[in-house]
């Protein structure tokens, strides 16, 4: 299996959910590369589920991503010949720039999303028994000689 990152630019973004209600997106992209001296952009299928989906969504359209994954190509019959088409299945994503977010609709499987803004609660927290303050005994200087260390000539001085 073969493992490639690419920087990619979204272009365009389609958002559904699959049969067990899971994010998925699916769209075109642009990513550079070098041929020869000059640097060419080419288009790039891709498609992504899950928690990828998602960063991939609110990157939005016109945004930049670096996106972990592979290239699968299939074959596809296109009038009197047969074309190789590919398409990047995105298994990790992370946002350089974010573009125009796309809003993703309700799973099939859902009856409210939860809003980012909303602040959770959380149960109040009971404080602890007060510690007692513990005796502190100043420690040696230690010089450069020593690197740091202050010499300890008996086992029962050693704090631990």
């Amino acid at each position: 299996m073969n493992i490639f990152s690419l920087k990619l630019r979204l272009d365009s973004i389609q958002v559904g959910h699959t049969s067990d209600g899971n994010i998925q997106v699916m769209g075109f992209s642009s990513f550079q590369f070098f041929d020869g001296k000059q640097t060419q952009v080419s288009p790039l299928a891709f498609t992504a589920y899950g928690p990828t989906a998602q960063t991939i969504a609110q990157a939005g359209i016109n945004g930049v991503v670096v996106a972990l994954g592979e290239i699968n190509l299939f074959s596809v019959e296109r009038q009197n010949r047969k074309d190789k088409v590919a398409n990047f299945y995105v298994e990790e994503a992370q946002t350089i720039r974010p573009g125009n977010p796309v809003e993703v609709p309700l799973g099939p499987n859902q009856t409210t999303t939860q809003s980012p803004n909303q602040p959770t609660t959380q149960p109040p927290v009971t404080p602890g028994p007060i510690a007692s303050p513990e005796k502190r005994e100043p420690v040696g200087v230690g010089t450069a000689s020593s690197n740091g260390h202050c010499p300890v000539d008996i086992d029962e001085e050693i704090p631990f």
